[in-house]
């Protein structure tokens, strides 16, 4: 049960760790987003397998902003509830800010915008991605099915995307 889960994953944290508590929640996170994604679980208990690890995940990591971002994505895709869809985006734009020219950082967001059909956005960040990877013909292509003229004109168009305020 997911009960039995959290107690597990409490007493783990309880011990010190040899690999830091930062590495070993890098390590579950990956596992429940694979349960997440490939599971037969209902929307409920991928949710509470989420808040069981969330806590533990550092805020100021882009590794861990994006797990967390990846887990909310795979609840996204698995049931389509728009909820989970923002705080996805949410966590990968925070993840932006601390790193905006890493490609983990950059191709997950455009291919949930992509998906959910949010072209203007999905634009911004192919813009971007374009100008520090110009051979990227993937990602150029996709631009060019939406609009032959898509990676024309500014070279980025990251700095104009509404990206969370980090508190001071």
């Amino acid at each position: 049960t997911v009960g039995k889960i959290k107690i597990l994953i409490d007493d783990l944290f309880a011990i010190n760790s040899p690999i830091g508590d930062e590495e070993m929640v890098k390590f579950l996170a990956n596992d429940v987003i694979a349960t997440v994604f490939k599971g037969k679980q209902s929307e409920e208990v991928s949710e509470a397998l989420i808040s069981i690890l969330e806590p533990n995940m550092l805020k100021n990591d882009t590794r861990h902003l994006m797990l967390i971002g990846a887990l909310y994505e795979g609840v996204w895709r698995k049931h389509r509830n728009d909820k989970h869809y923002l705080v996805a985006v949410d966590y990968y734009k925070k993840a932006l800010l601390i790193g905006p020219n890493i490609p983990n950082n950059l191709y997950p967001i455009f291919f949930m915008y992509k998906d959910k059909g949010d072209l203007e956005n999905m634009k911004l960040i192919g813009k971007h991605i374009l100008n520090l990877w110009p051979n990227d013909e993937s990602i150029r292509k996709i631009l060019n099915e939406i609009n032959p003229h898509a990676n024309k004109g500014p070279r980025s168009g990251l700095h104009s995307m509404a990206l969370p305020q980090t508190a001071s």
